[in-house]
């Protein structure tokens, strides 16, 4: 087990976010910050008492006071701002930047509505996402328990001395983890891990290496999550924080003195300056690539290594950790060793494919550049730093695939082939990636994790970027001067703002992608290149989507394991849920799916189209389908590993489906109408459109022929009966496919595309729209993103250490 312990006891302080107003009948204002200190305990509880008596008082005569307060929610603070009058709850409002549109945003909506409609703010958290809906109904209490005087009542922490197993929910939808919190009178001693759950083991364990001694250290869990592992940590503080209500309740304290764990903790204010002569931001396989190859580049020269590579996350890898096969076109040396020399592609014939696919909006400099650089890439990674790769082979979606499957057991086959046995993909990979910062750091290199680059040092006197601005987790500020500068930041799918002022493809309005993965790729340093003039390439298309579902997870229903059968992608049990029907409803191909314009785009049951419809869409569905569901089951089981539960067994009937229907209007993602008309006005689709929309696609069912995109009969189904149902639906993404422009040697050019800005160069991501096309979406070729990730990083760290050395 992982296990953290305390060095030093940390006493315990009471220090509450919250902030009050007390309107008297005057009008008068005053504002009074709550606070209880060690030094004034004995002081505060006969104010506290005082204040108890002057709110009762104040209450009764008509005075009404505004409270507000805060606590950590899944994406970042969420705000509570609660009025009462004459001890009655009058306002309740929620707010939170961060919290995950549809899912956590729930939480802020329909929880004061709830307290309201209550007088209460001890409501049920919400199905689906309960640690936003914790943060709200923390925060909530906390202003209450201010505005009515009783703020820190609950009395000093007494807990009984002993370990208590506390389990949380992660980011895995199946499953909640457990730790072990060992806890004296008055604080936490050790923190163990019993049971990770079903988290991706890397991002779980770079979050809880990171978070159990801070917590330990600072007594609090309002420790930040661990960005890159936001998802993981909260599972960890709401775990922690269920054994410690353990221990209160045990040791004779009220459950509301876990208050006193979410102490505030300072943030540093020192600055530091650094100078380098590359410095690398992100460290995904482009950044990791970069740094590496800028070290080998400094080390061939003759000079001495200065390359300090940054990263935003707990951890390096980035998306590319839990991925595998990235494109490599005839690596040269796995020619020599296995194929007598002989290319295993027809390089020529692959480049006028994608060609043909980009219809000329690629640039088709960069996409020769790729191909013609791709198999270097894949030998210097497996010969020259330890990744291991199957044979370089083609797959069924075109001759010209040519993925390299990362392997996991390095033991050859048949003499020349990697095996297969995948085992942990997550572990496996990260020790390749593990293995190339060793090599980095033996060279010289360095890198700070935790570490977010935010803005872009420039000399507008030479056109040249000197360096840039970082944030450490905890506040210290850094400069750093640096002759090169390389982003490899993952793009900006975690910017709902720069996603809707960018990515207007497919529907010409922009609007926020869910991300499937990690959350950390907001755009900063890509924004501050667009504010120094940088030019973007293809920055409308659409992003990398290759899973579909419904707009907000339901977790009402128990998970059942299937016997003998496990995921074919970790090894754990296959489950099933009845917590998949409303996604099924959401994939299924037999619903009929419309855009935002209420248009019917796709043949619902083609391959890889979802995306076609945006970011947001409804799959519309007939009372009779929704019945014969009902009666009969689903003909065939549907999952998404965008937080699947396991899909439904076919031709299981289901009982349960009005239960569940009427709880996913509960939860807002579904809509039930009794006309187009109505279901447009619920759905906010245009009336007219959706009209003709069904009524033509009703025509293709009956005739049994999809005239418009092809649908096969089987899957046409009219919709009929006394109701429709639409269910609300979203399309998840990895990373934006758009970006800045570069030229061959990734350096990122002006909005002109000529000129460039000097020392500013772009790897994976940030760079990728150049080699696609946006009328259309990211390529049929499989590991392209991964490849280019690898190779862009490899030859921008190679040319930044050239420009850097002319500076010297």
């Amino acid at each position: 087990m992982r296990k953290w312990m305390a060095v030093l006891l940390v006493s315990v302080l009471l220090l509450s976010a919250v902030g009050c107003a007390r309107t008297a009948q005057d009008g008068t204002s005053k504002a009074v910050p709550g606070e209880n200190t060690e030094e004034t305990k004995k002081a505060q509880e006969t104010k506290e008492t005082a204040a108890a008596q002057e709110s009762a008082a104040g209450t009764e005569a008509g005075g009404t006071k505004t409270c507000t307060a805060a606590a950590q929610g899944f994406g970042g603070e969420v705000t509570v701002e609660l009025t009462v009058a004459d001890g009655r709850l009058t306002a309740v409002t929620a707010s939170g930047d961060h919290e995950t549109p549809g899912v956590g945003s729930r939480a802020l909506e329909e929880l004061p509505e709830a307290m309201l409609k209550a007088q209460s703010v001890e409501v049920d958290a919400l199905s689906g996402c309960t640690y936003s809906s914790e943060a709200v109904l923390r925060a909530a209490r906390s202003a209450w328990q201010e505005a009515m005087g009783l703020a820190g009542a609950a009395g000093e922490v007494r807990m009984k001395p002993g370990t208590y197993t506390g389990t949380g929910a992660g980011y895995a939808v199946i499953g909640r983890l457990s730790l072990q919190v060992t806890v004296d009178e008055t604080g936490i001693l050790e923190i163990e891990t019993e049971d990770s759950g079903r988290e991706t083991i890397t991002i779980y364990t770079s979050a809880f290496e990171r978070m159990a001694p801070r917590i330990i250290e600072n007594q609090s869990l309002s420790v930040d999550a661990v960005t890159g592992a936001t998802g993981s940590s909260n599972g960890i503080k709401a775990a922690v924080a269920d054994a410690l209500t353990q221990a209160l309740q045990a040791g004779g304290s009220d459950a509301q003195a876990l208050e006193a764990f979410y102490r505030e903790i300072p943030r540093s204010a020192e600055k530091v300056e650094r100078e380098t002569d590359v410095l690398v931001v992100g460290m995904g396989s482009g950044g990791c690539a970069a740094a590496m190859s800028a070290a080998e580049a400094q080390q061939a020269a003759g000079l001495p290594v200065s390359v300090l590579a940054i990263e935003k996350a707990g951890k390096y890898g980035g998306t590319s950790e839990l991925t595998g096969s990235p494109m490599g076109v005839n690596p040269p040396r796995y020619m020599q060793e296995y194929n007598d020399g002989a290319q295993y592609v027809d390089a020529a014939a692959f480049k006028e494919d994608w060609y043909a696919y980009a219809e000329g909006n690629a640039k088709k400099e960069m996409i020769d550049l790729f191909i013609d650089s791709s198999g270097e890439t894949i030998d210097w990674l497996a010969y020259d730093h330890g990744f291991y790769f199957c044979e370089p082979r083609r797959e069924k979606e075109t001759e010209f695939q040519v993925c390299m499957d990362f392997v996991f057991d390095a033991k050859k086959v048949e003499g020349y082939e990697y095996g297969r046995d995948f085992g942990n993909r997550a572990e496996a990979v990260r020790s390749y990636f593990e293995t190339l910062m060793a090599d980095y750091e033996q060279a010289g290199g360095e890198y700070l994790l935790e570490t977010e680059g935010y803005g872009l040092l420039y000399d507008e006197a030479s056109g040249r970027v000197t360096g840039a601005l970082a944030r450490g987790y905890d506040g210290t500020e850094y400069v750093i001067h640096a002759k090169a500068v390389i982003l490899a930041t993952g793009g900006f799918a975690g910017s709902s703002q720069m996603m809707e002022t960018y990515v207007t493809q497919p529907t010409g309005q922009g609007s926020p992608w869910r991300i499937f993965g990690y959350t950390r790729n907001d755009g900063k340093m890509i924004q501050a290149a667009l504010d120094l003039g940088a030019g973007t390439y293809n920055i409308d298309m659409v992003p990398v989507s290759h899973y579909n579902s419904i707009a907000s997870v339901m977790t009402d229903y128990p998970v059942h394991e299937i016997e003998g059968k496990t995921d074919s992608r970790w090894g754990y049990p296959a489950t099933w849920s009845l917590n998949d029907v409303p996604t099924t409803f959401a994939i299924n191909p037999e619903g009929l799916w419309v855009n935002v314009r209420g248009e019917r785009v796709v043949n619902e049951a083609a391959f890889h189209v979802a995306w076609k419809l945006g970011a947001d869409y409804w799959a519309v569905w007939g009372e009779n389908q929704i019945r014969a569901v009902e009666e009969n089951g689903f003909g065939h089981v549907e999952t998404t590993r965008a937080f699947g539960q396991g899909g439904v067994p076919a031709g299981q009937p289901i009982p349960e489906m009005q239960e569940i229907l009427a709880k996913c209007e509960e939860m807002g993602i579904l809509v039930k109408a009794a006309t187009i008309e109505e279901l447009a006005e619920q759905t906010g689709l245009p009336a007219d459109t959706l009209k003709e929309t069904v009524e033509t696609y009703n025509t293709s069912c009956r005739v049994g022929e999809d005239a418009q995109y092809g649908k096969p009969q089987e899957s046409l189904q009219e919709l009929a009966g006394d109701f429709l149902y639409a269910f609300k639906c979203i399309n998840y993404t990895y990373g934006t496919d758009g970006g800045l422009d570069v030229d061959t040697d990734l350096n990122v050019l002006l909005a002109d595309g000529q000129g460039k800005i000097e020392g500013l160069y772009a790897a994976g991501y940030d760079c990728s729209g150049v080699l696609y096309n946006s009328n259309r979406s990211y390529v049929d070729y499989g590991g392209a993103a991964l490849g280019w990730g690898f190779t862009s990083g490899r030859l921008a760290g190679q040319n930044a250490a050239g420009y850097a050395a002319q500076l010297r």
